[in-house]
């Protein structure tokens, strides 16, 4: 009895057709990255499902579409004329048009097209030798039904008229605008400084900036030289903000003013 060989091998009985695909195929291409996460998550999902869920035909063809037969792009070289001509088959084909289309390459013939499509082209040539371009009628405007209701669209609203005036800033930002104005006064101008921040004072008596807005108004009346006016107010802050982040900077304060 002989030892069995591979075709591959040097020695092996490969047909000549088979022995020239063996030396004109491509080489395998490797998996993408995108492939690989695809395939792990497809296993990891199977791994996770009972196996009495299910059939044994889905199971068959989601391991095969794992593995690439179905899922995958393949690429089959087939000789014809004496050239590699390669050969695609669409993701989406079932492994028994795959079949047909690698028996087809094989023989020299077409390859076989989807029964859907084929009979959509057939149709479509006999009506356009039948019927000409120019004599084909006009299609009429479609009547609707009897009993249909036609729905009115109703006409856009239009949009209200843009204002010339600027649009009023919301109350963070005007607060931050006078107690900025406050801030550069206060080097040059310090009775100036507290006039904006009493300004702030009466226009939000409780902003969310009132704990800063105090703070410039102990610094102006330092500067002012009315130091017992600026403590009271730090007393008075340091009652306020008892147990928040100001805390600390209000008595560091009037430790300044010790």
């Amino acid at each position: 009895m002989k030892e069995p060989t591979r075709w591959r091998d040097a020695g092996g009985s490969a047909p000549p057709r088979v022995r020239e695909l063996f030396t004109s195929a491509q080489p395998t291409r490797k998996m993408t990255q995108l492939e690989l996460a695809r395939s792990t998550a497809q296993v990891a999902q199977i791994a996770a499902t009972p196996v009495g869920v299910l059939p044994g035909v889905l199971a068959k063809k989601i391991v095969m579409a794992i593995l690439g037969i179905g899922g995958a792009v393949a690429l089959v070289v087939a000789p014809r004329v004496g050239q590699d001509v390669p050969l695609m088959l669409k993701v989406a084909e079932p492994i028994e048009r795959v079949g047909a289309t690698v028996e087809a390459a094989g023989s020299g013939g077409p390859a076989p097209e989807e029964p859907g499509k084929s009979g959509e082209r057939s149709t479509e040539g006999m009506e356009s030798r039948a019927t000409p371009a120019a004599s084909r009628p006009a299609p009429l405007p479609k009547k609707p039904a009897r009993g249909s209701v036609t729905k009115k669209v109703a006409p856009p609203m239009p949009s209200p008229p843009v204002s010339a005036e600027p649009v009023m800033e919301d109350s963070i930002t005007r607060e931050i605008v006078m107690l900025e104005e406050a801030r550069r006064l206060m080097a040059t101008s310090p009775s100036e400084a507290l006039g904006r921040v009493e300004a702030h004072a009466r226009e939000f008596p409780a902003g969310r900036l009132a704990a800063e807005r105090e703070f410039l108004a102990i610094d102006a009346l330092l500067r002012l030289g009315r130091k017992g006016e600026a403590r009271a107010r730090g007393e008075a802050l340091l009652e306020r903000s008892s147990g928040t982040p100001y805390e600390v900077r209000v008595r560091r304060k009037l430790d300044e003013m010790r």
